[in-house]
């Protein structure tokens, strides 16, 4: 397949005009987002798996829109959004991504070894058994999903990319994570940090340290999206996003619920982050899937700590969580289906 649709986008054209290319990749999520504008210079936003098929479907994009583009922006280091990174800086075009996702590219280019120790050390201290962490570092290859850069450009937030497009940091979802906003075409381009009935899926990940709370950070997101001024958003998967701010309220409602049935799931108990994850997403049996429900549940567990809701002590070298006194008042008769849907 490769190259499924292009678009170009409404409302743009007084410094660029923005084109969306959906180009399917062999992964869960089927397809991805790619983003092309003309202007100066001409721009590509993410690019998808080193896949054949993907790199077809890259080239038909160019094709279908005219646009030659000169300069790759990635927004995250997920295989789907960077794959053809490497690829693409050998057709030419300068790679550019914020300082983080840098940081997160020379993580995994050094190579299965370095990412399987330190994810058996960090979630061991989370509670996952062998067995699990075995599944877990099974599928965390991804060298035949990406090309990784050999001179990417470093990002700062606030930076501009090019004229009238501005680099956001947009923390929770991926380590690094970056938006872009393009006030003068009013679009911003969200990457998977908003997407149409989907809730994002926010991770404890490996690369962060014991203080951060990545769904604390992503919330202000969510609120100073409030504060940029544009018409729609363009998001890493699925349609446009017009009426946004119904789809924002959606998602922090789903948050809330979440954090309540946890909180309900972990009564009196003392729990481990690996045993709330498998209480929160039962059918979460494969090794990605697992990973990203483990990751999910400490983003919570992490919130709820910081919100003293629940506390967090090492026991035996790993660390376990309990509800404090008297938060058992909240709200018990959640719904288990209105507190899963949607969830990515």
């Amino acid at each position: 397949m490769g190259l499924i649709a292009v678009h170009p986008m409404e409302g743009c054209g007084k410094l660029r005009r923005w084109y969306k290319a959906t180009i399917s990749v062999p992964l869960p999520i089927l397809n991805v987002n790619v983003y092309l504008a003309d202007g100066d210079p001409p721009i590509l936003v993410d690019c998808a798996t080193m896949a054949e098929e993907c790199r077809n479907g890259m080239l038909a994009a160019f094709d279908a829109t005219g646009v030659r583009p000169e300069l790759l922006v990635i927004t995250h280091f997920h295989p789907d959004h960077a794959g053809l990174a490497g690829w693409l800086e050998d057709l030419g075009l300068s790679v550019a991504a914020s300082v983080g996702t840098i940081e997160l590219m020379e993580y995994y280019s050094r190579g299965r070894d370095t990412f399987e120790q330190t994810v058996r050390a960090f979630h061991s201290k989370h509670g996952t058994p062998e067995k699990a962490l075995d599944e877990i570092c099974n599928v965390a290859d991804w060298s035949s999903l990406v090309s990784f850069p050999r001179r990417p450009v470093a990002l700062e937030p606030g930076e501009c990319v090019a004229a009238g497009l501005v680099l956001v940091d947009a923390p929770g979802h991926c380590y690094g994570g970056a938006c872009l906003w393009d006030e003068a075409e009013g679009v911003f381009l969200a990457n998977d940090q908003v997407l149409s009935g989907i809730t994002p899926h926010i991770g404890y990940e490996e690369h962060w340290t014991p203080e951060a709370d990545p769904l604390r950070e992503y919330k202000r997101f969510l609120n100073r999206l409030r504060g940029f001024s544009f018409d729609q958003i363009l998001p890493g998967h699925g349609e446009k996003l017009v009426q946004w701010e119904d789809e924002v309220r959606r998602i922090e409602a789903h948050h809330s619920l979440r954090e309540r049935h946890l909180l309900d799931l972990a009564g009196d108990e003392v729990v481990t982050a690996y045993e709330t994850a498998r209480r929160l997403f039962p059918g979460a049996d494969s090794g990605i899937q697992l990973r990203l429900a483990i990751t999910e549940a400490m983003a919570h567990l992490q919130y709820l700590v910081s919100e003293g809701l629940m506390e967090r002590r090492e026991e035996d070298g790993i660390f376990v969580y309990k509800a404090n006194a008297g938060v058992f008042v909240l709200e018990r008769d959640l719904a288990p289906s209105e507190v899963m849907r949607g969830n990515n």
